[in-house]
């Protein structure tokens, strides 16, 4: 649903030749992305589905196909497939009972799939829920939720059961429930602080789940703890955002990207770190992308492909999870020489060259300003606080420096220094030199 309206890196990849989630599912044609190949990386076409499909479900079964389900076209539908990667196609499978759009759809312990509520157009949202059984290719009915919930979250607990959260019916929904599968039940659990419809939901290697952002827009995010079965407040999101992607690294963060603001699309990432219950700035996206899709990859990066912002998307692009190139920063300072050595106040300014291939906007710091004379030394006058206007801890890049030296000494040489440090922690300082010689002979 469209509405009305770079601290770690990501890197572009090639387009989509469709406009879908990643190769799944916009539209009848798919496509498979080439993760590693001879000569570059590449997207290429397989088979389509029998069935051009909007807002489906996509999973991986244990046997290595993809269930393909419901979604909508004309309205809202209840056929699925199975796409085998062996061959490139896909084949009709057993439908469900209730057509949907929009659903959830979970791989549970005994290789089943629990496909639950979503909406049917010209309906609404559903309570309703049912198994897929990939021995025998057919849906049937399960327990339904005590909430018909559009759009919620669906996570799969360490104890086996399905945790599914928020959702919309005729309004954000901040209830949540847990499905069994061993007695096909769901029952409710503790609610979140906040209700939250188009949100993440996220299992940590703690076994806790973060639930964070949602339609509001919402910055804030929850914590559920399936010991005690309850929602805590954790760290907010820098930035209120709904619709956008969720990804746990293999560092035990998770990437927060895009989404929408409820004024614009969002480029900006961010990182929440369980160990100390907080998000921070990482790299922006080169494209803001709202209803995108974030996957890790094998090799640690993570694909953000698609999505939306004023136009549907083909491109794609990689975050780089980790990166240790240290970056390179150069300093001109202007003037580089004060003369006369009239006592006098005289502006500096510095300009940065810096160059990071894992960051595009690290951040530049003052570390010090230090002279190898004293403030008010023998013979330079007697004129004190020699450099003024200098924040350090800042990214300052203008301050005063007094024309001053002893006549006794080879002259005076005022050291810049700057530090760079991109979001991965790599750093490096750099100095640079101004000089008050003694006479103009001796710069």
């Amino acid at each position: 649903m469209k509405p009305n309206s770079r601290p770690q890196e990501f890197s572009v990849k090639r387009s989509l030749r469709s406009l879908l989630f990643f190769s799944v599912f916009f539209s009848s044609g798919s496509f498979f992305f080439h993760p590693v190949a001879a000569k570059a990386q590449t997207f290429s076409a397989t088979g389509s589905m029998s069935t051009a499909r909007d807002l489906p479900t996509a999973t991986l079964l244990p046997n290595g196909k993809v269930l393909v389900a419901g979604g909508y076209n004309l309205g809202s539908s209840a056929s699925a497939e199975l796409y085998d990667p062996a061959t490139g196609t896909f084949t009709p499978t057993g439908s469900m009972s209730t057509a949907r759009s929009a659903p959830t759809a979970t791989l549970l312990p005994n290789s089943k799939v629990l496909v639950a509520g979503g909406y049917i157009f010209g309906f609404g949202p559903l309570a309703s829920a049912e198994l897929y059984d990939p021995a025998t290719e057919t849906f049937t009915p399960t327990g339904s939720m005590s909430t018909r919930r559009s759009l919620p979250t669906a996570t799969l607990l360490p104890n086996g059961k399905v945790l599914v959260a928020g959702g919309a019916n005729l309004g954000a929904l901040a209830s949540a429930e847990l499905y069994d599968p061993a007695t096909g039940i769901f029952t409710l659990t503790g609610s979140m602080s906040t209700a939250r419809s188009q949100t993440t939901a996220t299992l940590l290697p703690n076994g806790k789940v973060l639930v964070a952002g949602g339609y509001g827009p919402l910055a804030s995010a929850d914590l559920y703890d399936p010991a005690t079965g309850t929602f805590t407040p954790t760290g907010s999101m820098n930035a209120a955002r709904y619709d956008t992607t969720a990804t746990l690294l293999p560092n035990g963060k998770v990437l927060v990207a895009g989404g929408h603001s409820g004024h614009s699309y969002l480029a900006s990432a961010e990182l929440y770190d369980p160990a100390t219950g907080t998000f921070t700035p990482t790299g922006s996206m080169n494209a803001a992308r709202y209803t995108t899709t974030a996957t890790l990859l094998p090799n640690g990066k993570v694909l953000v492909a698609g999505g939306y912002n004023g136009s549907a998307l083909a491109s794609a692009e990689l975050y780089n999870a980790a990166c240790n190139t240290t970056p390179t920063l150069r300093i001109t300072l202007t003037p580089s020489v004060l003369w006369p050595p009239n006592h006098q106040l005289v502006p500096v300014t510095a300009i940065f060259q810096v160059t990071d291939s894992c960051d595009p906007n690290p951040v530049v710091t003052l570390v010090s300003i230090i002279s190898n004379e004293p403030d008010n030394g023998l013979g330079d006058g007697d004129t004190p606080n020699d450099i003024q206007g200098a924040s350090v801890g800042s990214d300052d890049r203008s301050f005063l420096l007094r024309a001053e030296r002893s006549g006794k000494g080879p002259g005076r040489i005022y050291t810049v220094t700057y530090r760079v440090m991109d979001s991965f922690g790599n750093t490096a300082t750099e100095g640079a030199e101004i000089r008050v010689p003694l006479n103009q002979r001796k710069p």
